[in-house]
C-alpha cells in the first residue's frame, strides 16, 4: 500500500546517542511519544492547525537551533504548549529515534497519556492511537473523517503528513516488538 510504503533508504532504530545530529540530508527531526499501559501501547500524534495533517511532534532546522536534536526539542515544547512538561535535550539521551533518509524522529516514552489536550498555535488536537490502530488508519484508502471538528456541522478530513506516512509502518513494527522503553525521568505529565 502506498502509505505505509517504506522510504528509498533504509529506516533504522537507533539511540539518540549514535545519531549524526549534523546530517544535512535530514529534513525535519521530531518526537513520537509513546506511553505503555500493561499490555497496550499508545503512540501520540498530532493534528495540525494550520491544515488537516496527521502528523509526529516536530519541523525543520531554524537558525537558533544547535543541532537537529535541538531541533526536536525545540519543536514539541513549542507545538505541545502547557498539555506536557518541556523536555531537554539530556533527556532524550537514552531514548532511541526512527531515523529514515528524510527524518529523524525521537521515541519519548512517558508514564501516562495525557487527560485532554489544549489547542496551541501549531497543534489542534492529540491522539493517542494503538499500533493496530495507527497501521489501519496508514493502509486506509480513504480520508480520516471526524465530523465534531468544524463548526459548520460538516465533517472534516484527514490525511497523514508526508513523514508519517513514510515512517508509519516502521513506527508500527519498533512500537509493537520493543517491550521496554526507559521512561524519560524529568518529562513525566
Amino acid at each position: 500500500n502506498e502509505c505505509m510504503e517504506k522510504p528509498n533508504e533504509p529506516v533504522t532504530f537507533i539511540s539518540v546517542k549514535s545519531i549524526d545530529w549534523s546530517d544535512e540530508n535530514i529534513h525535519r527531526a521530531g518526537i513520537i511519544p509513546i506511553v505503555i499501559e500493561g499490555d497496550e501501547k499508545w503512540i501520540g500524534v498530532c493534528i495540525s492547525s494550520y491544515n488537516t495533517s496527521i502528523g509526529t511532534f516536530g519541523g525543520k532546522h531554524e537558525d537558533c537551533d544547535y543541532d537537529l536534536l535541538d531541533t526536536a526539542v525545540r519543536e514539541f515544547n513549542e507545538e505541545v504548549g502547557d498539555n506536557f512538561p518541556h523536555i531537554t535535550c539530556e533527556d532524550l539521551m537514552d531514548c532511541y529515534a526512527i531515523k529514515s533518509d528524510y527524518s529523524i524522529s525521537v521515541v519519548v516514552p512517558f508514564t501516562e497519556k495525557s487527560k485532554s489536550f489544549r489547542s496551541t498555535a501549531e497543534v489542534h488536537d492529540l491522539l493517542w492511537v494503538t499500533p493496530a490502530q495507527l497501521s489501519s488508519m496508514a493502509n486506509s484508502q480513504h480520508l480520516i473523517l471526524d465530523s465534531n471538528m468544524c463548526r459548520t456541522g460538516r465533517p472534516k478530513a484527514f490525511l497523514f503528513s508526508y513523514d508519517l506516512r513514510r515512517i508509519s509502518r516502521f513506527v508500527v513494527e519498533i512500537i509493537s516488538s520493543v517491550s521496554d522503553f526507559n521512561v524519560v525521568t524529568d518529562a513525566h505529565f
